[in-house]
């Protein structure tokens, strides 16, 4: 059985999630989406965080975030992850949001996408991460880590106060362990 989502907190500390937020939030720019394009469909601000990033205690982090995400995608999921793409850090201040989507389609092959929540919800409201298909939105808290399949509907609701921050996360099974000779 394949299950809609998995969650699982303290993934990050309260300083590592403090840490990446002032790290990524030098870095945002307003985001883009599909093609590169700006959208009505999403307002926020983003940056992407590479594998190779120079600073070491954000490649730390990051790769605990991964071995996490790796964990939850084959434990849970058991799905086997062998790529995940840049991991994108993104910003939702008052009034912002992205429409409900998928992280993956015709065009985008991906098959686990996760969010990791940066900022205490004391500190913003709306801004919840909702799944099309659940009527309630997801329950919030600094450090959790959310994992879902990419192909399942999403969306972020429009933060009402504050300041939202979040990882995202996106990847996929290795296509070449797909291609066989004929």
């Amino acid at each position: 059985m394949i299950h809609d989502y998995a969650y699982i907190d303290d993934v990050l500390s309260w300083e590592e999630c403090k840490y990446i937020r002032n790290y990524g939030h030098r870095k945002c720019k307003e985001s883009l989406v599909e093609g590169a394009q700006i959208h009505n469909s999403r307002q926020s601000k983003n940056c992407f965080i590479q594998s190779n990033v120079k600073n070491k205690k954000i490649k730390s982090i990051m790769e605990k975030v991964v071995r996490m995400y790796f964990f939850i995608a084959t434990d849970f999921f058991k799905f086997p992850m062998a790529i995940i793409e840049p991991i994108q850090y993104a910003e939702y201040d008052k009034g912002m949001f992205y429409k409900k989507h998928a992280d993956s389609g015709l065009e985008i092959d991906r098959d686990i996408s996760a969010s990791v929540v940066l900022s205490d919800r004391k500190k913003y409201e709306g801004g919840e991460l909702k799944f099309g298909h659940i009527n309630s939105p997801m329950e919030e808290k600094l450090g959790r880590m959310i994992v879902f399949p990419s192909a399942m509907q999403h969306e972020v609701l429009p933060v009402e106060k504050g300041r939202r921050s979040s990882l995202v996360l996106w990847g996929r099974r290795d296509l070449a362990e797909n291609k066989k000779e004929d």
